[in-house]
């Protein structure tokens, strides 16, 4: 199911969730929180983008190989699809097996045990010179992979946290009913990136 489709199901489902039960994850810092009503859980260590399995990673990352506009070209390092677009998502209410598919988008099954299926509902509109139009789909919540010595192991833009944490966060979603998810990116901080990296490569 592609995003046009995935953004449809989510609207629908905003009417049904609380304000009060907010997921939390900044994607350059690799951090993930949430907040259930009084109840604070976190904040994680989490990746997301570039084929990572870990924020270490991310320093050696090509930064284009990153950004939310990079859409999967293949398996191999630097074909992996970039960070989890920013803005506001929907964790639906459903823990999921590995391969199992969520109900309530029917399509795409879930890479590990104790899965999150996130469906967009309104995403940030930065400047399209830095992140372009993104159309991707298909994100979870999920564990790293258990390989992560293959080529191309890790994300294209899923949220990758512990099992651990994962499991914590999965019994809170389902027991709220489903959870807001705000990804956060610094706009700053990757502005200062790119430049850092574009000197680099002028220098080189």
């Amino acid at each position: 199911m592609g995003y046009a489709r995935e953004t449809e199901v989510g609207r629908a489902f905003a009417g049904k969730l609380s304000k009060t039960n907010v997921v939390f994850f900044d994607a350059l810092d690799c951090r993930l929180g949430a907040r259930f009503g009084t109840v604070q859980l976190g904040p994680w260590a989490a990746v997301s983008g570039a084929g990572l399995n870990s924020k270490d990673k991310l320093n050696g990352t090509k930064l284009a190989n990153w950004l939310p506009s990079k859409k999967k070209t293949g398996a191999a390092a630097g074909q992996r699809g970039g960070v989890i677009p920013p803005g506001w998502w929907i964790v639906l209410p459903e823990v999921l097996s590995r391969h199992q598919c969520p109900s309530l988008v029917g399509k795409g099954g879930a890479p590990t045990d104790f899965s999150l299926k996130l469906v967009p509902y309104a995403l940030d509109q930065p400047e399209p010179g830095i992140f372009g139009e993104c159309a991707r789909g298909g994100f979870f919540i999920h564990g790293t992979s258990a390989h992560p010595e293959r080529v191309g192991s890790g994300s294209d833009g899923c949220i990758l946290l512990a099992r651990d944490d994962r499991k914590r966060l999965a019994a809170a979603v389902v027991a709220a009913g489903g959870a807001w998810l705000y990804v956060f990116l610094d706009r700053k901080k990757i502005d200062d990136m790119v430049q850092r990296q574009a000197d680099h490569y002028n220098v080189a």
